[in-house]
């Protein structure tokens, strides 16, 4: 076998038994990586902030509300729901938004033309727009203890509010989930560590607060 070809295959041998080495991140995926990185910082910075919002939502009344409707009384049901509903969701919007927007603000200051990661940066724009569709409602435990109180007065009601977990199941939402999968697998491929582009996911963004809707904090 002539000299240059042995070479070529021994060379080409030692190339096949070489450790693959990640891909180096490209200075878009380090940036997206690293706005996600202080969004989740910023949360949980926030927590005790959240608990606080949380315990003064008064959640025990609404749930004393809640228990003295028949279930025979679907509309009446519906609208304590959702009032409650409203009550649970909105210390976790008024957490998150403030840093949602920022988030979304520092994808936008990143200049690439990657499908992959545009669409995570669509995604979270969804997501902290549906976040901005939850209504805010003064005392809404309180008021729909009241209601109660006044054994259902129509004038003591609170508002009829929109479905807000509904917001949360359409098909809009399961896009968001998808764009941020799909960014989520290009971060990878652009060298970004599992960890990093895993919290881009937004999956556990919340975990230092404690469980956003039966923490203990709701029952004092």
């Amino acid at each position: 076998m002539p000299k240059g070809v042995v070479l070529l295959t021994v060379a080409a041998a030692l190339l096949a038994a070489a450790p693959a080495h990640a891909a180096p991140r490209t200075q878009a995926a380090a940036d997206f990586a690293d706005a996600a990185l202080r969004a989740h910082v910023a949360i949980n910075a926030q927590r005790a902030e959240h608990r606080a919002r949380i315990r003064a939502v008064r959640f025990r009344l609404c749930m004393r509300a809640l228990g003295a409707i028949s279930e025979r009384n679907e509309h009446r049901l519906e609208r304590a729901f959702r009032v409650s509903f409203v009550a649970i969701l909105r210390p976790l919007a008024d957490t998150f938004l403030p840093i949602g927007r920022r988030l979304v603000a520092d994808l936008d200051a990143v200049p690439t033309r990657d499908t992959a990661l545009t669409a995570g940066r669509a995604a979270w724009r969804k997501g902290v727009a549906t976040f901005e569709r939850i209504p805010g409602l003064d005392r809404p435990c309180e008021r729909l203890d009241e209601w109660r109180a006044s054994g259902w007065d129509p004038a003591k009601a609170p508002p009829a509010l929109p479905d807000v977990l509904g917001l949360f199941e359409d098909e809009d939402e399961a896009g968001t989930e998808r764009g941020l999968t799909i960014a989520v697998r290009r971060l990878r491929q652009l060298g970004v560590s599992r960890g990093a582009a895993a919290r881009f996911s937004g999956e556990r963004l919340f975990d230092r607060l404690g469980d956003p809707l039966f923490g203990s904090e709701l029952d004092r």
